[in-house]
């Protein structure tokens, strides 16, 4: 199991609307009161994270940044502005990561190779997609999902899921051939019943004993937990005002959060990302 974290402010959460997603530079962010909080916890547990950053909060929070790679934990790419891969053209998601990966290099000293998509929106409308990561200089991705998922009213409803690629198998690293080499594909951990287990509000809802019941880590070797910052927090509410669902989506379960988490990662074997850097890649 690889501990990764979507590095992200509260604001950029799917689903809300385009005249929300318009205003972020007008919201208080949180990033600067939870990173050293997460980071303590990290070393309490002798864990080495990925942390998949989103361009637009390196470009706020540089110091922040430099942090978490100081303490020893990779960092990867989430994109500059959070948009759902599929609603992109191939020139509008080169530009996107390129853009994340200059100002990541620029603070950390390093060009990341590692990537996410948000909302793991890769499926047959981004053909390119492996091929766009390649040229970037990208060699491993985790945006692909194993599971049908929808965001804010079912964004993938109707659309034909990436999940063949696995056929049928869950929890396993893929290799995947493109132009210009491979790109070596590790999902996020599902249970038996192919739901995602962790991440956002999975993590927040679902009780400890019932998470602990669904986690197996012989089937988890090569695949990733996941959580948000905002799943953490528990200072200030957001200075905006949204619908009740999203509320829920984005505070159900985060009071308690952290000693929840902090159980149910003593129980788990965890593997530095470096590890699985198997190219040896020199930075």
């Amino acid at each position: 199991m690889i501990f990764s974290v979507d590095f992200e402010e509260w604001y950029n959460l799917l689903g809300y609307s385009d005249a929300f997603n318009k205003n972020w530079d007008s919201y208080d962010g949180f990033i600067p009161d939870i990173t050293d909080d997460l980071l303590d916890l990290l070393d309490e547990l002798e864990i080495i994270g990925l942390f998949f950053v989103l361009g637009n909060v390196a470009e706020k929070y540089p110091d922040e940044i430099r942090k978490i790679a100081q303490r020893g934990h990779m960092i990867g790419s989430h994109g500059y502005n959070h948009d759902l891969v599929f609603e992109l053209s191939r020139n509008e998601f080169y530009s996107d990561v390129e853009r994340s990966l200059t100002i990541l290099q620029g603070i950390i000293g390093y060009r990341p190779f590692w990537y996410r998509a948000p909302g793991f929106s890769v499926n047959e409308q981004t053909p390119w997609f492996y091929d766009v990561l390649a040229e970037l200089g990208i060699r491993y991705d985790s945006s692909l999902s194993q599971v049908n998922r929808g965001y804010g009213g079912n964004l993938f409803k109707g659309r034909k899921s990436s999940n063949r690629l696995f056929n049928g198998q869950t929890n396993r690293r893929l290799t995947i051939l493109v132009s210009i080499g491979i790109i070596t594909v590790i999902p996020v951990a599902t249970d038996i019943y192919k739901k995602v287990l962790f991440g956002g509000g999975y993590f927040r809802i679902l009780p400890l004993f019932i998470l602990n019941m669904l986690f197996n880590n012989k089937q988890h070797t090569e695949t990733f937990f996941y959580i948000h910052p905002r799943d953490l927090y528990i200072g200030r509410n957001e200075n905006v005002s949204i619908s009740l669902i999203h509320s829920l989506r984005s505070n159900f379960g985060r009071l308690g959060s952290k000693n929840k988490l902090k159980k149910l990662m003593k129980n788990m074997l965890f593997t530095s990302p470096w590890d699985i850097d198997d190219a040896n890649h020199e930075l």
